[in-house]
């Protein structure tokens, strides 16, 4: 009974670390992949904040700002270098001039369009070379881990 214990004390350290490893490697290793494509001037955050804007359907500096779980001025400051770097360009909305809209350029696009290559290429990696059986149970332990996050992510949101 003890070796059992220790053993599942032994897995969650090992599961512990290679899912710290995974997220910061991940992050690292995208900016690297960006770099390497010749994109030297976005952060990873900026890279983040492309991808919300093309992700949704009617991008505004408030909803761009939710779904990324950041400040509406933490947004508009980021949208504005994103602008003068010429991958967004912001539009008043036509019936109401309080809200910005927030479009990607056709550069905007290719990075949204890169990014996803690198995601796609990720997934393949894992993908290929599991077996079906092994695809069902890592998109089970994914949706999980997910939905640990997301009700980690509510709970702190509800406490604003």
């Amino acid at each position: 009974m003890d070796l059992k214990n220790n053993r599942k004390i032994v897995q969650k350290e090992i599961i512990s670390d290679l899912l710290s490893n995974l997220l910061s490697d991940a992050i690292s290793v995208e900016h690297q992949y960006f770099k390497g494509a010749g994109i030297k001037d976005l952060s990873m955050s900026e890279i983040n904040i492309i991808n919300a804007i093309a992700k949704d359907e009617n991008p505004t500096m408030s909803s761009i700002a939710e779904r990324l779980c950041l400040t509406n001025g933490t947004i508009t400051t980021s949208v504005k270098k994103l602008e003068k770097k010429l991958y967004v360009i912001r539009k008043e909305d036509n019936y109401d001039r309080r809200y910005k809209h927030v479009y990607l350029t056709t550069k905007g696009k290719d990075i949204f369009a890169l990014h996803n290559a690198f995601q796609e290429e990720m997934v393949s990696q894992v993908c290929d070379s599991a077996e079906l059986m092994k695809e069902d149970h890592l998109i089970d332990l994914l949706s999980k881990l997910s939905g640990f996050v997301n009700d980690i992510k509510y709970k702190y949101e509800v406490e604003k």
